[in-house]
């Protein structure tokens, strides 16, 4: 999966929440724990927000330490793009993740480190 800058609106966040103690806290009812990532759990879902800061803030809504997804590594992004290929084919496609941009840097929603990235080559510019 690439990674590109779409326009609003676009459908499903896919969403993470981070257990503060990942080896103990299994995933809620309905979201699908990550086989790359032990902190993540992933749900998509069923409407569609207008925005990444709508996705993110319905992320929040459905359980309070849940942010839009942070993708560390080429695993973790073949993973979620598995993951969304089991939904609709336009979700396959194009869905949020927690990467956005504040002051001309991006960064992620849940302030994870990760330096993977995956841009599409017409997406890449001086600010990646």
């Amino acid at each position: 999966m690439e990674w590109d800058e779409l326009p609003s609106p676009t459908p499903n966040p896919v969403t993470t929440q981070k257990p503060s103690d990942c080896a103990s806290i299994g995933c809620p009812v309905g979201w699908t724990k990550s086989k790359t990532n032990p902190c993540h759990c992933y749900i998509i879902p069923a409407n569609a927000m207008s925005s990444w800061s709508a996705g993110n803030s319905q992320c929040g809504d459905l359980q309070p330490s849940a942010t839009l997804t942070s993708i560390n590594s080429v695993f973790e992004n073949a993973e979620i793009a598995a993951y969304a290929s089991n939904f609709t084919a336009l979700c396959a496609n194009n869905f949020f993740i927690g990467l956005h941009k504040q002051s001309n840097t991006w960064q992620w929603a849940n302030n994870d480190q990760s330096k993977y990235s995956n841009w599409k080559v017409a997406q890449i510019n001086e600010n990646v």
